[in-house]
């Protein structure tokens, strides 16, 4: 994995004064907020990732009021904001897709979203599950 200081020079991007990290996240909050500002259906998929765990299944990111699809998903790995990070066995045995987010990127989607998204995306999913005594 690359250093922000790595990144940064690979990208042929100046060093910042107030180090690499606020840079790199400088850089990355751009991209955020231009996803945020053309496609509103993506946006809430990263939204919702950035604030849960590594390994978010398709289910938590996909099908809510928000409206994101698995296009939505599909289009930011193919931007490589979102990277597949395997798959699980969920109830009933089918197979669960797995996603997750760099950690610079996650950073500083932390910083400048809300996560309510995710607590919304985390409400519903947990409203499937029945609980007996």
């Amino acid at each position: 994995m690359l250093s922000p200081s790595e990144y940064l020079q690979d990208a042929g991007l100046p060093q910042s004064e107030d180090g690499p990290e606020a840079a790199v996240s400088r850089v990355l909050g751009r991209a955020l907020a231009d996803v945020h500002a053309r496609d509103p259906g993506a946006a809430h998929v990263l939204d919702v990732v950035a604030h849960v765990t590594d390994n978010a299944p398709l289910s938590l990111l996909v099908g809510d009021e928000a409206g994101a699809t698995r296009q939505d998903v599909v289009r930011m790995c193919q931007l490589n904001l979102l990277q597949p990070s395997g798959s699980t066995t969920g109830a009933g045995g089918q197979r669960v897709e797995l996603y997750s987010m760099h950690r610079l990127l996650q950073t500083a989607a932390r910083e400048q979203r809300s996560a309510g998204p995710a607590l919304a995306a985390l409400e519903r999913e947990l409203g499937k599950f029945v609980f007996n005594d």
